[in-house]
This record gives C-alpha cells, sequence and structure tokens, in this order.
C-alpha cells in the first residue's frame, strides 16, 4: 500500500490525515510522498521521521534557537549553491547581516495532547529569488511527521514595492525639498515597514497569490483538524523531567539538553537512541546530533579490563564501521579521569558517509559493577566540540545505577524518571 493512502486511511497507527483530491503525486516511497499543486504552484512534501523534537513549551527557547541556526545555514547553503547556478546581482546573502533572519515565523501549537512546531522561512530572498517553506512538524508516540509547503514567487519584491509605495507617496504630501524627502522616507520606512512588517499577515489579503499567503492559509488549513481532518492517534506524551532511568539497562542519568528519546530508532536491545531536531534542513544536511547509550554486552569483550585494552577495543569497534559504507575514518582515543569512580576513555572519530562529512566523540567507561557503557554524540563536524564534551560529562556526572528489570511490562514513555 502507498504512503498516501496508509495516511489517508490511518494505517500507521498514530496519524490520519485527509489530503486535497486535486493534488498530483511527484514521488512516493514508503517514507514520504511529495505532490503539487500545479494551480497554486505548491510543492507538499509530508515525511514520516524517526527523528524526534522536543516541542515542549519549557524548552522552546532552546528549540527556536536551533530552528534559526538551521534557517540561516540552509539560506547561505542555497545562497551559494544558486549563485554558482544562476547570474546574481547580491555578492553575499542577506543572512550577512547578523540582525536579519530568514525566519518570519516559529510558534509551538497545542493540538489536545500534542504541541506542534510550525515554522515559515525563507530558503532564498534577493531580486529575481524568492522561495518560502513553511514546515509543520507533528510528533507521534514512536515517529515525527512533517508538512512541508515550498512556494516559489513568480515575480519577486511585489508585495514589498506596494507597500513601500504607500509610505513614498504619504512622506511626498509633506512636500519636503529632495535631501529632506530622502531623509525622511529612509527614517520612516525603518520605523513603519521593517521586514517584520511587510511580512505581518494583517497584509496577506492584499496579497492573496504571494509565496506567504499561501503558505500560511495551508498552515492554518492543516492545523484546522475540522477542514483537514487531522488525527493523532497516539501523540508523543513528554514528561516535565530531563531525567530517564531505563530498567533494562540498569542506569540512570539526565539528558543533554533538547536532546529526547527516539522509541522508533531500534538498533539493538542494548542501545538506546534520543535525538535533537528542529525543521528539516533543506540545503544544508546540517544535523545537531544524535546521542547513544550502550550498555556493551560481556561477551563482546575480552581480555583483562585495562584502559589499553578498552582503548583497542574501542577503536576496533569504531572502525569497523568501514564495513558498514563509512569512509575517510579517523580515530583518536584518549584515557580521561572526569571523576574518582571513573575512567574513562574518549573517543573522537571524525568519517565520511556518501562524501558528507560527520563527527562523533564518545565516553567508554567500566561501571563500578564491571559493567562496560559508551555515551556516545554523534553531530555536525562544525558544531564545537567543548560543547559536546561538556555535554557528555553532564551526563556522566548525573549517572547512577538502577535495579534491572527484563521482561518488564513498561511502554517507552515510562523510562522518564518521575
Amino acid at each position: 500500500m502507498s504512503f498516501l493512502l496508509e495516511l489517508k486511511q490511518g494505517n500507521f497507527g498514530n496519524i490520519k490525515l485527509s489530503i486535497p483530491s486535486h493534488l498530483e503525486v511527484m514521488e512516493e516511497t514508503a517514507r514520504f510522498v511529495r505532490l503539487v499543486d500545479s494551480k497554486k504552484g505548491v510543492t507538499w512534501l509530508i515525511e514520516r521521521s524517526l527523528q524526534m523534537v522536543d516541542s515542549r513549551l519549557p524548552e522552546q527557547n532552546l528549540l527556536f534557537l536551533d530552528v534559526e541556526e538551521i534557517a540561516r545555514r540552509d539560506f547561505e547553503t542555497y545562497f551559494l549553491t544558486s549563485s554558482q547556478e544562476e547570474d546574481s546581482i547580491e555578492d553575499k546573502p542577506r543572512t550577512s547581516d547578523k540582525d536579519w533572519s530568514p525566519v518570519i515565523e516559529k510558534e509551538i501549537i497545542s493540538l489536545g495532547e500534542t504541541n506542534v512546531l510550525a515554522v515559515i522561512r525563507r530558503l532564498s530572498y534577493h531580486p529575481g529569488s524568492e522561495l518560502i517553506v513553511g514546515e509543520v512538524v507533528v510528533p507521534t508516540i514512536d515517529s515525527s511527521y512533517r508538512f512541508i509547503f515550498t512556494v516559489r514567487a513568480g515575480m519577486t519584491g511585489v508585495r514589498e514595492s506596494i507597500l513601500t509605495q504607500a509610505v513614498i507617496e504619504d512622506v511626498s504630501e509633506e512636500g519636503l525639498d529632495e535631501e529632506e524627502f530622502k531623509e525622511k522616507l529612509m527614517q520612516k520606512l525603518q520605523q513603519e515597514l521593517p521586514q517584520q512588517e511587510m511580512d505581518n499577515r494583517k497584509h496577506d489579503k492584499n496579497f492573496p497569490d504571494h509565496p506567504l499567503s499561501i503558505i500560511r492559509d495551508l498552515i492554518d488549513w492543516l492545523l484546522d483538524v475540522e477542514k483537514s481532518q487531522l488525527q493523532i492517534v497516539q501523540p508523543y506524551s513528554l514528561p516535565k523531567s530531563k531525567k530517564v532511568e531505563i530498567e533494562n539497562l540498569g542506569c540512570a542519568f539526565s539528558l543533554p539538553a533538547r536532546f529526547v528519546y527516539a522509541p522508533g530508532i531500534v538498533l539493538n536491545d542494548s542501545m538506546l537512541c534520543f535525538t535533537r531536531e528542529a525543521i528539516s534542513p533543506l540545503a544544508s544536511r546540517f544535523s545537531f546530533g544524535t546521542f547513544y547509550i550502550w550498555k556493551i554486552p560481556e561477551e563482546q569483550f575480552n581480555g583483562e579490563k585495562t584502559i589499553a585494552n578498552l582503548q583497542q577495543f574501542a577503536c576496533e569497534v569504531l572502525m569497523a564501521w568501514e564495513q558498514e559504507g563509512a569512509t575517510n575514518l579517523r580515530v583518536q582515543t584518549e584515557h580521561i579521569e572526569l571523576f574518582e569512580d571513573k575512567n574513562v576513555v574518549k573517543t573522537e572519530i571524525s568519517f565520511e558517509v556518501a562524501h558528507d562529512a560527520c563527527y562523533s566523540m564518545a565516553y567508554w567507561f567500566w561501571d563500578i559493577d564491571g559493567v562496560l557503557f559508551r555515551l556516545e554524540l554523534s553531530t555536525d563536524p562544525s558544531l564545537p566540540k567543548q560543547e559536546w564534551e561538556s555535554a557528555l560529562t553532564n551526563v556522566l556526572r548525573s549517572w547512577h545505577r538502577v535495579p534491572i528489570k527484563t521482561n518488564t511490562a513498561k511502554k517507552w514513555w515510562q523510562i522518564w524518571k518521575k
């Protein structure tokens, strides 16, 4: 059965949605469907992702910082790519002005038990090219559904020109000389018509065919459950606490900021995965990262429990990633003493997957009962390593053991410590 039909009939078991019949399917896989509205010039992408988003309201400021970071990276990457492919009168992207943001709107909206992330941003914005993207992220019990709407302006600057003309006419009525007119106009434009004002929703009714107006209408439609018939059958419920207690692994700790459990990413019975996600990187392929905890089975480590042997074991495990498709692997190991009872081997590995640069840092240690654990953060290599080292250290600082319970009847969301 197709992804679209599964979505319409609710066969995924966690979400159900009515899709307008006039949309044309352009591409479809088991994970996503790409559609087009030829009349309005809108491309739809509906994707089921195993990466989870922390949409708790107390965490929204941190989430919005991540949204801004991805949006700026995407905007700059798209600018560099498009400027190589076409003539552009702009020699640098708008984001070179740190006070200008490609993000137009960002909001967390409550739909019943679910907090939904809605973002509108520009992927391109210069004479001859304006591309606006709207994205809604709907978390469910085991995956996130991302609705991404993209519209390119047929003619750029129309909305801005008409709004600016109204200010020009207003200043013209004051009967100023040329120099006074220019000075007063610039002052009035800065005060009354900054970017936020030109993008204000109140102007949409006068520009119904503008990409921003179209995107807003689509997001409004999607979040109006009576119109879209959006049903979140099994919501993703997150508690207030950042502490997790994992009974089958026998450990408890505090998560790094903005990381949440990703129950759909199942690697093996002794490993859990947590993700830090926001909006989808559409041009830059940027990612904040994934946090793993691995309780290494005793039979996998043979030999005396020494730091030297652990360094060798860790290096062998990481170098084996070549067999899974990683290339250009560079591994560093280091013995560090963080706390009195924790002798840790820190590993750093840089590698490539399909020519994309990747980076991972991990702490390997034997706990007080001799059980071997690995805490790992995989992230974008452009981010400061000190941030991730501090995050891993804080996890280990909060670390303690709990009684192991096997064959527990607990659901995944009950791993969170109350």
